[in-house]
């Protein structure tokens, strides 16, 4: 009895070592699922008519100087970043203007919310600007001449499409993350095979650092990587607390990381 009570006790043991083996599989894949999921609108939002003007900002400051200075306004953003999402969590809101007041109080609120409208008014002024002159070149591409010098019809998509997406949470977007996503893997295939199939060498001034022109370069980097007040609301899409507060610096990470690599991919690509 003694044997078949320790075989029983011995199997009982390992069949519990086995459930907790699985529960904590099952819950590091449910974190990174999370993670990963969070992640996915940030880098919609902070990937998109930004691409452009990256190789223009490698040309300027030269290869080696601008991927420095890439790397630092990164780590930088993410740093900061990591400080506004703390602060959210231990004030226990979730928006970026309410962060601020209980970090800063009423004036700094005051300075974030003229910082804002001068941001993002800028921004949206020249996404809906990219969005019109790129569908103009598609309509003349296509043949439709008449049609790209009318201006209502371009008003027209950017009111049936990027308005009613605008009106959307940031968390919401999940589909449309995966979208956008896809879009950016695309071009930058598409740079990386013709900067291949063009036989570009390197030119002297593309790995010469040019000091005058790091600032411009810091300004553009400075932009692509601006995210922050779109971070905060992504609490509210989380489990409360610490872990929420754990998971969307993982994604903050993932989002910064990401976003250096395709960031210095694309500027290197795009200038050869």
């Amino acid at each position: 009895m003694n044997v078949n009570f320790s075989s029983t006790s011995l199997f009982t043991i390992y069949s519990e070592l086995d459930h907790d083996e699985q529960d904590a599989r099952r819950a590091w894949l449910q974190d990174v699922g999370r993670v990963v999921k969070t992640s996915g609108p940030l880098l919609l939002a902070i990937s998109g008519s930004a691409l452009l003007p990256l190789p223009c900002a490698f040309g300027q400051a030269g290869i080696p100087g601008a991927s420095v200075l890439l790397v630092l306004t990164a780590a930088a953003n993410d740093y900061t970043t990591i400080l506004m999402v703390r602060a959210a969590s231990r004030l226990g809101v979730s928006s970026y203007e309410e962060a601020v007041l209980g970090s800063a109080g009423r004036a700094g609120l005051v300075v974030a919310r003229v910082s804002l409208v001068v941001l993002l008014f800028g921004t949206l002024c020249g996404n809906l600007s990219a969005i019109s002159e790129t569908a103009e070149r598609a309509l003349v591409l296509a043949g439709w001449t008449r049609l790209a010098a009318r201006h209502d019809v371009l008003l027209a998509g950017a009111t049936v499409v990027v308005m009613p997406l605008s009106l959307l949470q940031l968390g919401e977007m999940g589909g449309i993350s995966l979208f956008g996503l896809a879009m950016m893997v695309a071009l930058l295939g598409y740079l990386a095979h013709a900067c291949l199939h063009s036989h570009a060498a390197l030119r002297p001034h593309m790995l010469s650092p040019q000091p005058a022109a790091l600032p411009t370069a810091a300004s553009t980097f400075g932009y692509a990587l601006y995210v922050q007040p779109c971070v905060p609301p992504l609490l509210r899409s989380l489990p409360p607390g610490e872990q929420g507060r754990k998971t969307l610096e993982r994604a903050a990470h993932l989002t910064f990381g990401v976003s250096a690599l395709f960031y210095l991919l694309v500027g290197c690509s795009g200038l050869l």
